[in-house]
């Protein structure tokens, strides 16, 4: 496991530099312009799609056939796949929810409502891979892309209605996203492992 996670730390170091580049410019533009919290959304939705990349990589350089004469199990090349994008994710987010913070004391705006905005890339970083990647494992990297295509387009409808939705009230005299910020965080986790179990599954019987 430790050397499956090595290697696709090189794959990324070689080949993904542009995801690096894509999230300073996305961090730069948000600092610039704070009052639009979709630029600080935009690159825990690229760390989400680094696993797929690297899918797409492996794919390409038959990856899949030297990975059977290994002593590494399918379960180990899913897992691996789930952790990077963890890690990614992570990593991410901790450099987008400092460079928020800095922007909005630098504007004087930091307030609750930045515990919802970290709430929602949480809520990204789980739920995009976990949609995505059962799809990928059952059917490859390239036709897998449609998936990713459609989850995209559903995750920037569902960050509209969940903005759309700060001043509702909830029970318990709390607002939409005050609840949400603790609900929906948990409730993408379950939906992370379970993605995971079903990946695994979907892997160990995929024939190659």
């Amino acid at each position: 496991m430790r050397g499956l996670l090595l290697k696709d730390f090189y794959l990324i170091r070689k080949y993904c530099k542009g995801y690096a580049a894509v999230v300073i410019l996305f961090l730069v533009v948000a600092f610039i312009s704070p009052e639009n919290p979709l630029f600080f959304f935009y690159p825990c939705v690229f760390s989400a799609l680094i696993s797929v990349t690297l899918i797409a990589y492996d794919e390409r350089e038959k990856w899949t056939t030297y990975a059977g004469t290994l002593p590494v199990t399918k379960a180990q090349i899913v897992s691996s796949k789930y952790c990077i994008s963890l890690i990614s994710g992570g990593v991410v987010m901790a450099l987008v929810a400092v460079g928020q913070a800095v922007s909005r004391i630098r504007n004087g705006s930091m307030g609750a409502d930045y515990g919802i905005y970290l709430s929602i890339m949480i809520c990204i970083i789980f739920l995009i891979p976990a949609f995505i990647l059962p799809f990928v494992f059952r059917l490859g990297a390239e036709k897998g892309r449609i998936a990713y295509v459609a989850v995209l387009v559903a995750a920037a409808v569902c960050v509209g209605a969940f903005m759309g939705t700060r001043d509702i009230p909830l029970v318990s005299g709390l607002s939409v996203n005050t609840a949400w910020a603790v609900i929906l965080p948990l409730a993408s986790a379950a939906v992370y492992v379970i993605s995971w179990l079903l990946s695994v599954r979907i892997y160990e019987k995929r024939e190659f």
